[in-house]
Order: C-alpha cells, then sequence, then structure tokens
C-alpha cells in the first residue's frame, strides 16, 4: 500500500516531469517552426517561447532565489523587440511555484539586472555593458546581435534559412553557474 505522502509526492514528480517534457516537445517544435522574412511578430513570438522555455529548463543555483516564492525574473535591456508580447507569452504562467515577471531595464542598471534570472540584451544595447554587470551572478544573458554567443554572451539567437536557431557559449554559461539541459545543448551550436 501507499502512503498517502508517498503518493503526493509520487504526484508532484509525474507533474514535474509532465511539465518538463511539454516544455522541451515545446523548444523542439519552435525550434523546427520556419519564419517569413516579413513576420516580425511571429519571430518574436518564437523567440518570447524560448525565453520561456529556457526559464523552464535551465537549472540556478539555490542561491538565485531569496525565497522559495519569489519571482523568476526576466529582464529586457534596452528597446523592447517583442512590443509586450513577453508578458503577454508569461502571463499567469509558473515556474514550479514561482510566478514569472519581466522587467524592463537600462544597461547601466547594475543592482536590476544582477536581480533577474534571465536577461534578454536587444541588439540596440551592448553586451560588454550587460556581461560585466552581472558577472559573477548566476544571471542567463540572451541576446540576437550578430556573433551575440561568441563575444561573450550566453545564449544567442540566430536567423538561419528564417528560422531561429540557437548558439550557447558554454563556458559563460558555466561560469554563471548555470545548467543548460542536454535537450537544449542538442538543438543548439555550441560556441566558446
Amino acid at each position: 500500500m501507499v502512503s498517502p505522502a508517498t503518493s503526493d509526492s509520487g504526484c508532484h514528480e509525474v507533474a514535474r516531469n509532465r511539465r518538463r517534457w511539454s516544455g522541451v516537445v515545446l523548444l523542439i517544435l519552435v525550434a523546427l517552426l520556419p519564419l517569413s522574412p516579413l513576420q516580425a511578430e511571429s519571430e518574436y513570438a518564437v523567440k518570447a517561447a524560448y525565453l520561456y522555455n529556457f526559464v523552464t529548463l535551465i537549472k540556478w543555483p539555490a542561491t538565485a532565489h531569496a525565497t522559495s516564492t519569489s519571482p523568476v525574473v526576466i529582464g529586457v535591456v534596452g528597446r523592447d523587440p517583442f512590443d509586450g508580447g513577453l508578458e503577454n507569452v508569461l502571463s499567469g504562467q509558473k515556474v514550479g511555484s514561482r510566478p514569472l515577471e519581466v522587467r524592463h531595464l537600462r544597461a547601466s542598471d547594475i543592482a536590476g539586472l544582477s536581480a533577474c534570472h534571465l536577461v534578454f540584451v536587444a541588439t540596440t544595447e551592448r553586451l560588454p555593458v550587460v556581461a560585466a554587470a552581472v558577472r559573477g551572478a548566476p544571471v542567463a544573458v540572451v541576446g540576437e546581435a550578430d556573433n551575440f554567443a561568441r563575444g561573450g554572451g550566453m545564449i544567442g539567437f540566430v536567423m538561419k534559412n528564417n528560422k531561429v536557431k540557437l548558439e550557447i557559449n558554454r563556458d559563460a554559461t558555466q561560469q554563471a553557474r548555470l545548467t543548460i539541459p542536454s535537450d537544449l545543448l542538442g538543438i543548439a551550436t555550441i560556441v566558446n
């Protein structure tokens, strides 16, 4: 006979695995989605879906969260290319029991950037300023500028054949003490 405590813990584990796998399936489907050059809205909907998947799949050190219920914070640095679409995608979503929160920041806001779990750097911003602001902090730095991951960012969006592809800088993610799952590494190009 299964005790209620064991049953509850088993149910939570099944639900957690189901959410993880549904995130992996969504990530793979998003990776295969072709975009028309004229569909900028679709491009940023795909990128917003990726950002959601990143915060559900990446593992942060325990010290990255102030409390067990503190939100997972996504910062957008510079001009918002999502035009509010990121908030729409993330509205009501959670990572485990943690709500998601989007903050719009300046590259010079060192305290604000360090308080984020993931920072999206718009193409108009300078990566070195943001990277210096979060150096040593467990913050995933994602962007879309040319050679973003090769230039010290962690995850770069790259357009290839009208599809959003990923480049991941393993050295940068390891320095930030972030664990990138093999599912995500498997659909990305690894750069250093």
